[in-house]
């Protein structure tokens, strides 16, 4: 709900749904065409439409553009009756005669010869009266919402604050202070100043604030002061306060400028002889106020506008109005210009002093270039085209790449040598072949003076110069090198240097970069001229001749030669351990090649001592025979252990190689078994990897043991993917699989104290898990939708759950299949989402559905429909509008109609309540009453004596509206009666100790009596 003051006179246009007015004793409906005083306070219900117009003809209206638009507005007649009204309501409240303060009757004084009266009658009244209206009702409320309006007079309102909008005017670095209360008031409370806002800023009461141009605060009490920034001048922002009593005013507060002083500072400017003296005379002077420009100037005692050029003495002159100048001397003229004053647009002045010292005239110099041919001489003056007015000149210097050089000196450049002679004659001579630009020489004359000479060498094409490559090279080896190292062209540069574009080889042509198998090899030749032969294995002998061509055309060879060389034996070092009393066997030569020869073994040696291929040697350790196929034996005495002494062996190509045996002590070995153990999912697997394991001379313990490639120590726990391990020193271990977890555990190698390892497989098998369903249930209020899945509170560790099937009043049906129950329709998908779709208006409790899903498993889906109220619907049977007429102060013409009635029908969904809220005999205001029953049946009956309905002049009517309710208030309807006023008759009655006769005498014409009348 929201309210509203009215803060002036106004009329009700449009008023639908709840909209009541605050009186004395409680709040009343308004009606369009009712009157609404200044001050009104009403209360709009969420909802409800009014629309009100003003006499200053505005209008207040909560409805859309469009609605308002099609309202009617107020005649201005109805504004000034509204006012009259007011000012006899006024006279009445203070005391005072109300006739004093209305206009003049008709009477007023007579005219010369009008034989009338001169003053005021009063007539009596005894009969009916039409009083005029007071524009809103008068009565206060009686029963239900059509209640009587007391006399608004009477009642206690909140009268609203008088605020007046402040201004202040204060001057540039002025401080403005003043209080925005002391214009305002509130005959109810004491004003105070709650909040204010500025740019779009809400600031409590006593804060301060930094705006733009300054500091703000306002104080509750009112007070404020704004303190302007330095120098600031304009508007500030226009401040809004808002009181306690929640109305607002505006504070506006204007800084004026004030003309600060120019601050000017004299200006001074040496330039030398033959240059030009520029700047600006105001780039040192400020003024805060204004942009400063120059008004005019003055040189010897002549004013001269600015922008003005000055022929002086010794130059031209100009000051612009933006404070730039520019002074041209003569030629060869220096000196002092006499002192200019210049005045800027502020009427402050400060100097110009210019002074032009003398200066030596420089040597006119012109840059020099030439160009020539490759292999051409360049010759010159370079001083052919300077000239100096006061010298002769000569070339005192040179300088080139960085270096000076005294004339007449030859310099060797990159690209030549160089020589400038004192009198200005050079010679270029350059390299044979060689083009290019010369680095930029820069001479000196005799007089300081500098110019540049330039000179340029264009390229002249020389032929290619290619020479024929060979290369000659060992078997086995890989031929490599550049056919371009010894191929020149001497016009190639960095974007054009030579480069192999094809070669050509038995006749056929390839691209450069192209890999050609050939007999006895392959071969590439790149384009930066490059090339790679790779001889097949063990291939020599000559390969074709390869013709290449460069980018340029021309023409070479490469010859390749690959030379036989013998390869050498390929000896392999031979070693070999074996344990206590056995044999060590094997051959020498399995692990040795020689391309050339089948490999023997001539000789060993062992001890330092040598021995003929296949004898016997006794040593300390046993017996050792080295065979000359290679084959060898050595057989240690019993239980020896240690090393034999190094055997080195000679093949009969003359490589060695060595062979070393090594016998290893005998411990009895450990016997250990590999270790299996499946186990089902979600349970632990243990054992003891030693309980198959056995030692004849040690206590086994595991040492460690190893799991997908790392190595632990006994008794660490290890967390792998499927779950954690440990093995104890024991031998005991534990496997606890993660839950649900099933599949091979990586293989476990361990370890034990005598270093023999054995496995230990473990294998997790797959247990189906049940299904974890969870009851569903939802509540929907009638004639909506009930929607969901059953299975978002399900789950299935093994499988992706789905409805197979569902169960309702004992009838199975398959998923996704629509079933029509008595209170709605039902379907259940498969992948779990329902929908039920009660009938309109059920309610109630849909009989308990179960959910069968894919693994098997069962839950339940229990609906719930509870019921909503329906709201009612009324309908006009026979009509909502009547007509009734005003007959006199007494009802004695039966012709007239002061009753009239009519039929409403309602209609509700909801039992029993299709039915009207009654109303009996209701007060409409003074002007009828209103009844209702149950079944829409109403009747208004006029109120015909009271002085409300016998006011209403001749055809004017009044219409009045009437709310109807349904039983459950869900339904309303707006009764309208129009009441139709009728011509009253006149009484007129002679007033006590009046009469209503009188008597008249003639006089007779001639004797110059007037004609009398007395009353």
């Amino acid at each position: 709900m929201k309210s509203l003051v009215t803060a002036q006179h106004g009329q009700v246009l449009l008023a639908n749904g709840n909209v009541t007015i605050e009186i004395a004793n409680g709040k009343q409906n308004i009606a369009p065409g009712e009157q609404l005083p200044k001050g009104s306070t009403l209360y709009i219900e969420d909802g409800a439409e009014v629309e009100i117009a003003f006499e200053d003809g505005t209008t207040y209206s909560n409805l859309s553009s469009a609605s308002q638009d099609s309202e009617e507005t107020m005649a201005d007649s109805d504004f000034s009756a509204l006012d009259e009204i007011q000012a006899l309501q006024d006279l009445i409240a203070s005391g005072e005669d109300p006739t004093a303060g209305l206009p003049d009757t008709a009477a007023g004084a007579g005219t010369a010869g009008n034989q009338g009266g001169t003053d005021f009658v009063s007539v009596a009244r005894s009969g009916g009266e039409t009083i005029a209206s007071s524009g809103f009702s008068t009565d206060g409320v009686t029963q239900s919402e059509f209640t009587a309006a007391s006399n608004l007079n009477e009642s206690v309102v909140d009268n609203p604050s008088e605020l007046i909008n402040d201004i202040t005017t204060i001057d540039e670095d002025g401080v403005a202070t003043g209080n925005v209360l002391g214009n305002d008031s509130d005959v109810d409370n004491d004003l105070t100043v709650t909040s204010f806002e500025v740019d779009g800023n809400t600031y409590t009461a006593g804060t301060e604030v930094t705006l733009e141009g300054g500091t703000l605060v306002i104080s509750e009490d009112g007070s404020y002061t704004f303190t302007p920034n330095e120098n600031w001048n304009g508007s500030v922002p226009v401040i809004a306060y808002t009181t306690n009593t929640g109305s607002t005013a505006t504070l506006t507060i204007v800084v004026n400028a004030v003309d600060d002083p120019s601050i000017v500072v004299n200006d001074s400017n040496t330039i030398d002889e033959g240059s030009v003296a520029t700047g600006n005379v105001l780039d040192n002077d400020s003024d805060i106020d204004s942009d400063l420009t120059v008004a005019s100037f003055e040189v010897n005692g002549e004013g001269y506008t600015a922008g003005t050029t000055v022929e002086l003495e010794g130059g031209s002159l100009v000051i612009n109005e933006d404070g730039s100048y520019v002074f041209t001397p003569n030629d060869n003229w220096n000196g002092t210009v006499p002192v200019i004053t210049y005045t800027t647009n502020t009427g402050s002045t400060a100097t110009l002093t210019l002074e032009v010292t003398p200066v030596d005239d420089p040597s006119v110099l012109a840059n020099d270039s030439n160009t020539i041919d490759e292999d051409s001489v360049a010759t010159g003056n370079v001083l052919d085209n300077d000239s100096d007015i006061d010298s002769d000149l000569t070339v005192a210097s040179f300088e080139v790449n960085g270096e000076s050089y005294t004339a007449g000196t030859t310099v060797e450049l990159e690209g030549g040598s160089l020589v400038i002679n004192e009198d200005g004659s050079y010679i270029f001579t350059p390299n044979d072949n060689w083009n290019g630009s010369v680095p930029v020489i820069t001479y000196t004359t005799s007089t300081g003076s500098s110019a540049t000479l330039t000179l340029e060498v264009t390229p002249v094409d020389d032929p290619s110069g290619l020479a024929n490559d060979s290369n000659t090279f060992d078997e086995d080896s890989v031929a490599t090198g550049n056919v371009l190292d010894n191929d020149s062209d001497i016009d190639s540069d960095i974007d054009s240097d030579l480069t192999v574009a094809s070669f050509e080889v038995n006749g056929t042509s390839y691209t450069a970069g192209t890999t050609v198998e050939l007999e006895g090899g392959s071969l590439v030749i790149n384009e930066d001229g490059s090339y790679t032969f790779t001889p097949n294995d063990n291939w020599n002998g000559t390969v074709p001749v390869i013709t290449y061509t460069t980018n340029t055309g021309s023409t070479a060879t490469l010859t390749l030669e690959v030379t036989p060389v013998d390869d050498p034996s390929v000896l392999a070092n031979d070693s070999n351990t074996i344990d206590e009393d056995s044999v060590a066997t094997g051959n020498v030569l399995d692990n040795d090649s020689d391309i050339d020869s089948d490999l023997t073994v001539a000789s060993f040696e062992v001890n330092g001592e040598s021995y003929t291929a296949g004898t016997t040697v006794e040593l300390e350790g046993g017996s050792l025979v080295i065979n000359e196929d290679g084959s060898y034996t050595f057989t240690p005495n019993d239980n020896w252990n240690g090393s034999v002494p190094v055997i080195t062996y000679t093949t009969s190509t003359g490589s060695s190689a060595t062979l070393t045996l090594e016998v290893t002590p005998v411990d009895g070995p450990s016997v250990l078994a590999n270790d299996s153990n499946t186990i089902d999912e979600d349970s632990v697997a243990t054992g003891n990897v030693l309980d198959n394991d056995s030692d004849i001379d040690s206590d086994l313990t595991v040492a460690s043991f190893e799991v997908n490639g790392e190595s632990y120590t006994a008794g660490t726990t290890v967390e792998l993917e499927g779950g954690s391990l440990v093995i104890n020193e024991d031998g005991s271990y534990v496997f606890t699989p993660n839950d649900n977890w099933n599949g091979s555990v990586p293989v476990i190698t361990y370890t034990t104290s005598t270093g023999s390892s054995a496995t230990l497989t473990l294998e997790v098998t797959p247990v189906d898990d049940p299904s974890v369903l969870a009851n569903d249930s939802n509540t929907i209020d009638e004639d909506s939708v009930a929607t969901g899945n059953v299975l978002d509170n399900d789950s299935d560790i093994d499988s992706d759950l789905t409805v197979a099937s569902f169960e309702v009043n004992g009838e199975s049906y398959t998923a996704g299949s629509t079933v029509e129950l008595e209170g709605g329709s039902l379907v259940i998908n498969e992948d779990g989402s329902y929908v039920f779709t009660p009938n309109d208006n059920w309610n109630g409790t849909v009989p308990v559905i179960t959910y069968t899903t894919n693994t098997g498993s069962t839950a339940t889906l229990t609906l719930e429909v509870t019921p909503v109220d329906d709201p009612a619907t009324i309908a006009i049977n026979d009509t909502d509008k009547g007509t009734v007429t005003e007959d006199g102060a007494v009802d004695e013409n039966e012709t007239t109609v002061q009753v009239t009635g009519g039929k409403l029908d309602v209609t509700d969904a909801d039992t029993g309540e299709a039915v009207f809220q009654t109303q009996t005999e209701v007060a409409d205001g003074d002007f009828g009453f209103f009844s209702i029953d149950e079944s829409g049946n109403w009747t208004y009956t006029l109120n015909n004596d009271h002085d409300a309905v016998q006011s209403l002049p001749e055809g004017e009517t009044e219409i009045r509206t009437i709310t109807v309710t349904s039983a459950d208030g869900t339904a309303t309807h707006t009764v309208t009666i129009t009441i139709v006023g009728a011509n009253d008759p006149a009484d007129i009655t002679v007033g006590q100790g009046d009469s209503d006769l009188g008597t008249v005498t003639e006089d007779g014409l001639d004797d110059g009596n007037a004609l009398t009348v007395e009353s």
